[in-house]
Parts: structure tokens; sequence; C-alpha cells
């Protein structure tokens, strides 16, 4: 019999925040709910994720930019926050256009 497979890693996802400037404040609020975290990683809404070094916890956040109010804005997928607890590196997944 096959060893069951393991569970997801736990994640903590900031729906909140969808719509709101991409700025260092809101940065800081997701950070000191979770200390936690090792890495804040920022990317535009059309780059794919670099993977996380075992043993890390990354916040991944992805932007719009440049939209209507020529700002740059958080967008979906929300905010989350992705441990790695594995051993080797893991792939968060890459937003849908």
């Amino acid at each position: 019999m096959a060893a069951p497979a393991p569970a997801p890693a736990p994640r903590i996802v900031y729906d909140d925040m969808i719509g709101e400037f991409c700025h260092d404040a809101m940065v800081d609020l997701m950070l000191e709910e979770n200390i936690d975290i090792t890495d804040v990683r920022i990317y535009p809404m059309n780059r794919s994720p670099s993977p996380i070094p075992p043993g890390e916890v990354y916040l991944i956040i992805y932007y719009q930019p440049n939209d209507e109010n020529n700002a740059n804005t958080i967008c979906w997928p929300a905010p989350t926050v992705y441990y790695n607890h594995g051993m080797a590196p893991a792939q968060p997944p890459m937003p849908d256009m």
C-alpha cells in the first residue's frame, strides 16, 4: 500500500488586500500579522514566482502595474503566506490570467 500524500502546507490568505495600492505600508500590515514570514516577494501579475527554499516562509504578492489610476494595485491571487517545510524548493502557483 502506498503512503498517503502529505497534507498541503498551511497558508494564510489576505483576500482583503486585493485592490489596495501596493506599497510599504500594506506590506508592513501583513508582516505585523505574521512574524513567521522570512521573506516577501512582490511580482507583477504576469510573472511566475520563484521557488521557495526549504524551511522558508514567504509572503507572495502580485500586483497590476499602472492600473487605471496609474498606480500599482494588489491583484488576484490574493497575497498569501506560503510555508515550505519540505526538503525541496516549493513552487507557489502561477496567477490565472
